[in-house]
């Protein structure tokens, strides 16, 4: 299984709670595909080198967050496909 690493934006001064939920989902979509989770870092919110332009929104702050895991190739889309679904992550 190659390791993949997954660097996500999340919406700024999201609540950690929220933020916390936000990543055990992803770890959770991983592991139901039979991955391995290898690594959690959050950078915290961090001021971004350009805005990002969402329909109504604009950012120019994110949470920036880091999941390593291992895993079949076929579980990086659908971990992607289900925060993208969720509507926290930004990019």
């Amino acid at each position: 299984m190659p390791l993949y690493e997954l660097f996500c934006l999340a919406r700024p001064a999201l609540p950690r709670a929220a933020l916390a939920e936000v990543i055990e989902a992803a770890g959770r979509a991983v592991f139901a595909k039979g991955g391995v989770v290898t690594d959690i870092k959050s950078y915290g919110d961090r001021k971004l080198a350009y805005e990002i332009r969402k329909p109504g929104a604009k950012y120019e702050q994110a949470a920036m967050w880091q999941l390593s895991f291992m895993a079949h190739p076929g579980t990086l889309s659908d971990v992607e496909h289900n925060l993208k679904v969720e509507g926290t992550a930004r990019r």
